[in-house]
């Protein structure tokens, strides 16, 4: 399937500067739930992906209904959306 304009949220575990980040608590929801809340305001949820390479965090998108694309490991979140369009295609 070909999109014509998705919005990508790159997410993982193990960043240095706040480990588990995307799984965060706040306010009774992942960190991640929010930052995809604010996103299906703008482009419709079927539009919205998470790219991560971390099972925990595809397993909460899993229950919770969000997109979500299991890339291979990354170094940058440039990279992890590189290896995200590799599978999934759009315009922008």
């Amino acid at each position: 399937m070909n999109f014509k304009q998705i919005i990508v949220i790159p997410a993982r575990m193990k960043g240095t500067r706040l480990p588990g980040k995307p799984l965060l608590d706040i306010m009774g929801k992942p960190m991640i739930w929010h930052v995809w809340n604010i996103c299906v305001k703008v482009l419709k949820k079927e539009h919205v992906f998470i790219a991560t390479e971390d099972q925990e965090i595809y397993d909460y998108c899993l229950i919770s209904n969000i997109k979500c694309v299991l890339t291979e490991s990354a170094n940058t979140a440039i990279e992890r959306i590189k290896l995200f369009s590799d599978k999934i295609k759009a315009d922008a």
